[in-house]
């Protein structure tokens, strides 16, 4: 569970408009030395010291605004409360400063199971005779803050990530009105205003009763013009959250509408992204497996053309489903 947040976090963070704003929201300081239009994601495979893939992180190289340095920021997600957060963050920024030899600015982020654990900043190392490291980064721990208040931001990071922060259970409706209203407000791209949609409705996840009482607040909004715009771009993500969240009592037969539900909504990604797709590809596509669906929804966000996603199909196609 833990990985498939760590890679959810990474097609959201990778959206450049959206990591951004959690700069804007969470790091105002930091975002006034950025320079934006100069943003590199490193995709190249790391390792810790005792060999295993880094998995949870992300890597992303920029420069300093009117200035050619560049430097690197590491943004560490964990889902889970575990000891030694910190010793692992000065891990990688030592791996990394080793290995790009440049500056790393890293980044704490705290969800899910994270809970409200409680890390001291700096990281300090102190001898009789002197001190021998302070190491100080931000943490941002998303479970203690107000969702309701983020949700009303005009910001797609404050959006997307209200929906692993602390709400009441009377408010979870509300929330989601919240949410899609702001979404709908901002002048965004579609392929971004679906990815924060799909992270929203994939983490604040609806039962079939919130899922009837969701759909009777939405057609409260008005005009008809505006709530048929939210529907179109909000229900199959409803839907496929109600899906998930009823996964451990599902047969095969239910697992199977899942996976093409699945399907559907890459395809329609896809065709955003790069335009029509020929009918053997979408074939394919429609044939995967739901594991690689869903890589595909997080890889499909550096596509350019349909070359990018040809390629993709040749390394990961299977003629297995399951």
């Amino acid at each position: 569970m833990a990985a498939n947040h760590d890679a959810q976090f990474k097609a959201l963070l990778k959206l450049k408009a959206v990591l951004r704003d959690f700069f804007v929201l969470f790091l105002p300081d930091t975002t006034r030395y950025i320079d934006f239009s100069q943003i590199e994601f490193v995709d190249k495979e790391r390792f810790t010291f005792e060999g295993s893939p880094r998995t949870g992180d992300l890597l992303i190289k920029t420069r300093y605004r009117n200035d050619s340095a560049a430097f690197l920021i590491h943004l560490e997600h964990q889902a889970q409360n575990k000891p030694w957060l910190q010793q692992r963050v000065l891990e990688y920024f030592v791996l990394d400063w080793k290995e790009f030899k440049m500056p790393v600015y890293p980044v704490l982020l705290l969800s899910h199971g994270a809970g409200t654990l409680d890390i001291p900043m700096p990281v300090t190392m102190d001898f009789p005779d002197r001190r021998i490291l302070e190491f100080n980064f931000p943490v941002i721990n998303l479970t203690g803050l107000d969702a309701r208040r983020y949700a009303a931001l005009r910001n797609t990071a404050a959006l997307a990530l209200s929906s692993v922060m602390k709400i009441a259970p009377g408010d979870r409706i509300h929330l989601g009105i919240d949410m899609v209203r702001s979404l709908d407000e901002m002048p965004v791209e579609d392929p971004v205003r679906e990815t924060v949609a799909g992270f929203f409705f994939s983490n604040h996840r609806f039962s079939r009763g919130e899922t009837l009482k969701f759909h009777e607040e939405l057609a409260m909004i008005r005009p008809r013009s505006r709530r048929e715009r939210i529907m179109q771009w909000t229900n199959p993500w409803i839907e496929l959250g109600v899906e998930r969240g009823l996964e451990r009592g599902m047969d095969r037969g239910l697992r199977e509408g899942r996976r093409r539900e699945a399907a559907v909504l890459v395809l329609r990604q896809l065709r955003r992204r790069i335009g029509s797709l020929p009918a053997d590809v979408e074939d394919t596509i429609h044939a995967l497996t739901l594991r690689p669906l869903e890589s595909l929804g997080e890889a499909l966000l550096d596509f350019k053309r349909p070359a990018d996603l040809a390629a993709w199909l040749r390394r990961h196609s299977s003629p297995k489903r399951g």
